[in-house]
């Protein structure tokens, strides 16, 4: 058989239909080194309402640090862009799950996050991905 090395992530309450599971790994296949998954999200600096969106390093959302805005499944759909994948359900390279752990390729920092609040694992691996 075709060796395969993708790592496919899902969480236990999920249920992928097999079609949808072939159309993803044919994605991944294409891209081997993009997270392809699911449940696309959005991160974008914050826009109040009536003012145009900050230039990149000033004010929110730029480079500089600022506010941004996490955006769900209804507005990924409406803006149609996303820059990141939910890892509830995604396939990535076999490697990714090493590097995530590893204070080499990972900062240790991030980490201690995810395990103190249970949370943004998703946010971190793509940021490794």
């Amino acid at each position: 058989g075709e060796e395969f090395e993708a790592a496919l992530m899902v969480d236990d309450d999920l249920e992928i239909p097999c079609e949808d599971l072939r159309r993803a790994a044919s994605a991944w296949r294409r891209n081997p080194d993009a997270m392809v998954g699911f449940y696309p999200r959005l991160l974008s600096p914050r826009n109040n309402a009536g003012s145009a969106p900050p230039e990149p390093g000033r004010g929110d959302g730029g480079a500089g640090g600022g506010a941004l805005e996490y955006l769900g499944p209804k507005q990924v759909a409406k803006r149609r862009e996303f820059n990141f994948v939910l890892t509830k359900a995604a396939l990535l390279h076999k490697r990714y799950l090493a590097a995530y752990s590893s204070p080499q390729t990972h900062p240790p920092e991030i980490l201690a996050h995810v395990d103190a609040h249970m949370n943004c694992e998703d946010i971190a691996m793509a940021m490794l991905v």
